[in-house]
């Protein structure tokens, strides 16, 4: 009895020493930017390139800000003689840019490596400010759209013709893509439709009151699910319409990212409001299980906001972009941290 004992036991330590390591390891810093103006930081999706609207410390002009590209792993830091566009977004090639004008109307395509730019072979109607881009998986269309007020518009990015689409109200606010191509997500006044890009034809209602509050969203790798957040995570199956669970996050959701298998989901938060003083830690990155939902890790940093994820092409690393802004010191600053967390799948 007493030896069974004694294998019991030791099989329990056996079983705590192996246990599976947390998702996101250690944390290594690639670069540190302080500036007088960084917002809108965005990751290209190898995790290469940080597009962002920038103003630089020992800039005389402040009054307007700039697009500048960072490449995250040299350090070197491009800015452009472009007026900083409040709304991009990197394409799946992994280095053009698409971008809206700050203060008037317009569209580029930035090549983050060269810095070259270019409009739209389409003339653009005379609209507001365009506000949201939803780029094709393969590179050859951007959807872009300015709220509403306007039927959406599909602009060349690779293609050689023309693409008219219907204007339609399911289209006038598109989110993603999914990876395969075969479904776009676009919000609703109910929360999200889900339409068939090869008809232009809406296929599916789903009623979400978290839908209606977000601006972005992310599907899983197999194309099957969504995420969106808010104050909460949800993820919604986009083939059934079912709703798998809705949760509580720690604090406002400003970034999203599945994990490359799909299992996990990475949710980074804005925590505070611009720093007046320096205060203690907090949650900047929570990691649920996608299909549960079930709370695996916390991540805690002094910084007051995480505002963008990616994923390195092989998996084993997490790319995150998080900042802060100081009013109490003069000049005030703006600082952006860049990490790469070590993932164990």
């Amino acid at each position: 009895m007493a030896l069974h004992r004694w294998l019991l036991t030791g099989a329990a330590l056996l079983g705590s020493a192996l246990s599976a390591p947390a998702f996101l390891g250690p944390a290594q810093q690639l670069q540190r930017l302080k500036a007088d103006y960084i917002n809108y930081p965005v990751l290209s999706p190898d995790a290469h390139w940080m597009a962002m609207a920038y103003v630089g410390l020992t800039d005389k002009e402040k009054s307007s800000s700039h697009l500048a590209f960072l490449n995250v792993q040299t350090g070197q830091l491009k800015i452009l003689p472009l007026e900083a566009p409040l709304n991009f977004r990197f394409l799946p090639d992994r280095r053009t840019l698409v971008t809206g004008f700050g203060f008037r109307t317009g569209v580029n395509f930035v090549d983050a490596a060269t810095g070259k730019a270019r409009e739209p072979f389409e003339p653009l109607p005379d609209s507001p400010e365009y506000s949201r881009f939803a780029p094709f998986p393969d590179g050859s269309y951007v959807m872009a759209a300015n709220g509403g007020h306007d039927p959406t518009v599909a602009l060349r990015a690779k293609a050689t013709r023309p693409l008219a689409l219907p204007a339609q109200a399911a289209l006038r606010f598109p989110l993603a893509f999914s990876p395969q191509g075969t479904v776009l997500v676009t919000k609703s006044a109910a929360g999200l439709s889900v339409v068939n890009p090869k008809t232009w034809q809406t296929v599916r209602e789903i009623p979400s009151k978290v839908a209606v509050q977000v601006y972005d969203a992310v599907f899983s790798p197999n194309g099957r699910f969504i995420a969106l957040g808010e104050q909460q995570l949800q993820v919604i199956d986009v083939t059934t319409g079912k709703v798998n669970f809705t949760l509580p996050t720690a604090a406002q959701v400003s970034a999203l990212a599945f994990s490359p298998d799909g299992k996990k989901i990475v949710v980074g938060l804005a925590r505070s409001q611009p720093k007046i003083t320096d205060h203690a830690s907090g949650q900047v990155l929570q990691v649920f299980d996608a299909a549960t939902g079930k709370l695996l890790q916390t991540v805690t940093r002094a910084e007051s906001r995480l505002d963008a994820l990616a994923f390195t092409p092989d998996g084993r690393g997490l790319v995150a972009v998080l900042t802060d802004q100081y009013f109490d010191r003069s000049p005030s600053i703006y600082v952006a941290t860049v990490l790469k967390f070590k993932v164990t799948p």
